[in-house]
């Protein structure tokens, strides 16, 4: 049994990523580009910080509530995941969010030349 002391920042919330509150895969063109955007909470007084990483590379990929990679190439592709950290009176708590897993296409996804037609029949 763990007691949480007044003074330890509680774990914070992962809300969702790109409004999404499960794992989800992401298409994106080769040479196209992409954001992936985090929305977290805590109910302490602590500060929240975000860092980003692929999955299996430990180097982070930038911190703040988002992340964005434009010219993607095939090497690009693999699962994303943002670490968000709580910290208040020098401690810290820590939560790993959903895995994005990003898909790297040769060509535009869909067909079609965007319009579309609403005309009620």
């Amino acid at each position: 049994v763990s007691v949480q002391q007044l003074d330890d920042p509680v774990m914070p919330v992962i809300n969702n990523i790109n409004e999404n509150n499960s794992d989800f895969d992401f298409a994106v063109k080769e040479g196209g580009s992409f954001t992936l955007t985090v929305s977290a909470s805590t109910t302490d007084s602590g500060k929240l910080t975000y860092e980003w990483f692929k999955q299996g590379d430990t180097t982070s990929l930038g911190t703040g509530t988002s992340y964005s990679k434009s010219n993607v190439t095939s090497s690009d592709a693999g699962k994303y995941y943002v670490k968000v950290t709580n910290t208040l009176n020098g401690k810290t708590a820590s939560t790993d969010s959903l895995k994005v897993t990003v898909t790297i296409t040769s060509s535009e996804i869909g067909s079609g030349n965007g319009q579309f037609d609403f005309t009620s029949k």
